[in-house]
């Protein structure tokens, strides 16, 4: 993993879609520290605990959530996924641009049902990770 940033961005997006599958414990210290930026001291005040035991429930839940990936690749699958819709927008993005060419309007029309889709489909994906994390 390159740097903190990188490490935190993959974290939060693992957490997004495996959170439900954790304890509620790393749950709520891996919430804590990558989404809301707590400290280990913040998070082991307000939880009542050593700074060790929130690093350790960290490693642990990070590792968790790593696990899971490896296991089931849902989020490489999204991932993928929406790096084909993103080519298929601009695929439809250059065919607009031909319709307008030709003054295709009814091309026109198509394309923009097609991109409006396109865009749907993205949104749904973008949910898929699940909203209800359980904080």
């Amino acid at each position: 993993m390159g740097s903190l940033v990188d490490k935190t961005v993959w974290v939060n997006e693992l957490f997004d879609m495996y959170a439900s599958l954790l304890t509620p414990h790393q749950r709520e210290v891996l919430f804590l520290y990558y989404s809301l930026d707590f400290s280990l001291g913040e998070i082991a005040e307000r939880l009542g605990v050593t700074r060790q035991a929130v690093h350790d429930s960290l490693v642990r839940g990070v590792e968790a959530l790593e696990k899971l990936e490896g296991s089931l690749g849902f989020l490489a699958q999204v991932t993928s996924i929406e790096s084909c819709l993103t080519e298929c927008l601009a695929m439809v993005a250059r065919l607009r641009g031909r319709a307008d060419e030709m003054s295709g309007c009814q091309m026109r029309k198509s394309l923009n049902n097609i991109t409006d889709e396109l865009h749907r489909l993205r949104d749904v994906l973008s949910t898929a990770g699940g909203e209800e994390n359980g904080i």
